[in-house]
């Protein structure tokens, strides 16, 4: 294990500079050996738009279909593969102990064993057999399905029990704007930095317990109208694009032209200069 991490570091130290998703998974990089202030925080983007619009429009098509909202249950959805280390039986658990009247725990995810273990799912679907008015256990989705799924709950949990380097599933849900539980645990906290939800404590039932009573109170409501920070993919980007460029004009003393900036050289007319290929460009033979 030592010379594995000798030679991670190595191959890191090879780079002008890093990237993390969360300032806490920068944290463990640094804590593991990589020097300080050689690693940058880009936060993943998230279609935050194009998800409002698309949640938008199937909770429409649902009550026009349906004409209810779902005969008075109150939803709560945990999307994705269900490991060991995300924490679904353990709040499967907590739900089954907290007993709140129309409170679901949906399950959206795989059922597949963890290099052959199986305890955590053979316990999640005892919970489901023993109070299906609690727990469900729902099918895995595709990707295209994800505006239907989120559009039927009301709202996300996140029970991991490990660090989250960044928790994609639960900014699509602010995006969506639905509230989020979330472990506080990695990058997880930062979800709710906005007030769209709250971070309980990892692996602790009888806050877990606490956080669905609140979850099914009042505060539910005000946590979803908590405005939705998660930067769009757009701005994510266009940080890497920038961060890059830097980078490069550092090592070689020229900065790269950006491939937007190439389109705008190549339609102010035929008198311009030529324009110069992008750095990208010149990687893979393109403009």
């Amino acid at each position: 294990m030592r010379a594995f991490r000798a030679e991670a570091l190595a191959c890191l130290a090879l780079s002008d500079l890093l990237f993390t998703p969360s300032a806490a998974a920068r944290a463990v990089f640094e804590r593991a050996g990589v020097e300080s202030g050689r690693i940058a925080v880009v936060e993943n983007g998230v279609d935050v738009d194009a998800i409002a619009a698309a949640v938008g429009a199937a909770r429409a098509a649902s009550a026009a279909a349906s004409g209810d909202t779902g005969g008075g249950e109150i939803r709560l959805g945990v999307l994705g593969t269900v490991l060991p280390s995300k924490g679904v039986a353990e709040l499967a658990e907590a739900v089954n102990e907290a007993a709140l009247d129309g409170l679901v725990l949906e399950v959206h995810g795989d059922l597949t064993p963890y290099h052959g273990y199986t305890g955590h799912l053979d316990r999640l679907r005892e919970l489901a057999a023993a109070a299906p008015n609690r727990v469900r256990l729902v099918a895995p989705f595709e990707r295209e399905a994800l505006p239907r799924v989120l559009a039927g709950l009301h709202g996300v949990a996140v029970p991991s029990t490990w660090d989250e380097v960044f928790g994609l599933s639960a900014r699509e849900a602010r995006a969506a704007g639905l509230p989020v539980l979330v472990s506080a645990a990695g990058g997880l906290p930062d979800v709710v930095a906005d007030g769209g939800g709250l971070a309980v404590p990892r692996g602790d039932r009888a806050a877990w317990v606490a956080a669905l009573g609140r979850f099914m109170g009042t505060e539910r409501e005000s946590w979803a109208q908590a405005p939705c920070r998660a930067r769009t993919t757009d701005a994510m980007a266009e940080e890497l694009l920038t961060r890059y460029a830097d980078a490069i004009e550092q090592r070689t003393g020229e900065r790269p032209v950006m491939a937007g900036e190439v389109q705008a050289e190549s339609a102010s007319g035929p008198s311009a200069a030529p324009a110069r290929r992008s750095f990208l460009g010149r990687l893979f033979g393109g403009r």
